[in-house]
């Protein structure tokens, strides 16, 4: 059974709605991760390795892991994994 591992697509329109929500081009980072936006529009899943390459290319841009979703503001980069590793 061949089977990939994939996430829905309402989880990739989120993160890209975050990213434009700081100011920042989404079409530019799609096309960063050659990634085709109509191939976001048409599929209901994403393959989940370019997720997480969309996701920690995220990361970076904005220097906040929680992505300007906490009041208390950034959460630095490396944060979670500090938080994993204890």
């Amino acid at each position: 059974m061949n089977v990939k591992a994939s996430v829905p697509m309402s989880s990739v329109r989120y993160l890209l709605k975050a990213v434009e929500n700081q100011g920042l081009d989404s079409d530019a980072l799609l096309e960063s991760l050659d990634i085709v936006r109509s191939d976001i529009e048409q599929n209901s899943h994403f393959p989940a390795y370019q997720y997480g390459m969309l996701y920690q290319k995220i990361m970076w841009l904005v220097q906040d892991e929680s992505f300007g979703m906490l009041s208390g503001g950034k959460v630095p980069n490396g944060t979670f994994r500090m938080m994993c590793l204890c």
